[in-house]
């Protein structure tokens, strides 16, 4: 009689499990899936940005062959509203999954502003990083690696010899500075640095409304409120030394209402 009444409290469990699982729409990633996400695409050819509104299970733009989804990108991201990244990133990444023949596990691609663990890791805060291959064997994972370097598919591809388990590949832009990876932007500008920016200041409390790649005038006034803040000189520009103070103030922020800045 008690085996009939585990099995019963079993089903229930089972039966509340699904219903749990519908009502809320999580799926593998852990994110919820009953949503869409807003996906925001730099395309440098156009020097456009590019929205999409996408779910967890979707193919992220630019990534036909391989088969990269949404869930996948913002795996290890705490955002449920919004990512970014570049067309150049999505399609080298589509690329080299395609050449290799087979899909590498992926780690970690984007991060926002305040949810990183480390927040000096920030090509993930741009969208233009990804860490694959963890279920690769080493043989594989060096194969991985050396068609990468000889396809010049990416910027960076960090040697092995660091990552170990695993493929570290981004895109930087040139005129980056040491410090940071991001370049100078001002207003007018479009690109996901803005998107950092935007959301790096939203975060801090600086009265950022939307985040769209866009440099506008609200995003203007924000940086040179901050810019006043910390003792630089307010010219709306976001250069080196005013991408350091802002990087040097990011912090973890558990449990945030991303939903007033999306």
């Amino acid at each position: 009689m008690k085996r009939s009444e585990d099995r019963k409290g079993t089903c229930l469990t089972g039966i509340h499990l699904v219903i749990g699982l519908f009502l809320t729409g999580r799926g593998a990633y852990g994110i919820l899936e009953v949503k869409t996400m807003r996906i925001l695409i730099y395309n440098d050819q156009t020097d456009k940005m590019q929205t999409y509104s996408l779910r967890c299970s979707d193919n992220m733009p630019y990534t036909a062959c391989c088969r990269f989804t949404v869930g996948e990108f913002m795996r290890n991201s705490h955002s449920r509203t919004i990512g970014w990244s570049t067309c150049r990133f999505l399609k080298s990444t589509d690329e080299l999954i395609r050449r290799y023949g087979q899909k590498p596990r992926v780690s970690r691609a984007f991060r926002r502003a305040w949810d990183a663990e480390e927040p000096m890791i920030l090509t993930h805060m741009l969208g233009t990083a990804v860490d694959m291959g963890r279920n690769l064997s080493l043989p594989g994972l060096q194969q991985l690696v050396t068609l990468a370097e000889d396809q010049e598919l990416f910027d960076v591809i960090t040697d092995l010899e660091h990552t170990r388990i695993e493929a570290h590949l981004h895109h930087q832009n040139e005129a980056a500075s040491d410090f940071v990876p991001f370049t100078q932007i001002q207003k007018g500008d479009k690109n996901t640095e803005v998107c950092v920016a935007q959301d790096a200041l939203w975060a801090l409390g600086y009265p950022i409304t939307k985040i769209s790649g866009v440099f506008d005038a609200e995003l203007d006034q924000a940086v040179r409120a901050f810019q006043r803040d910390h003792g630089l000189v307010a010219d709306g520009i976001l250069g080196k030394l005013t991408w350091e103070a802002l990087m040097s103030q990011l912090r973890p922020i558990p449990g945030i209402d991303e939903e007033t800045a999306a």
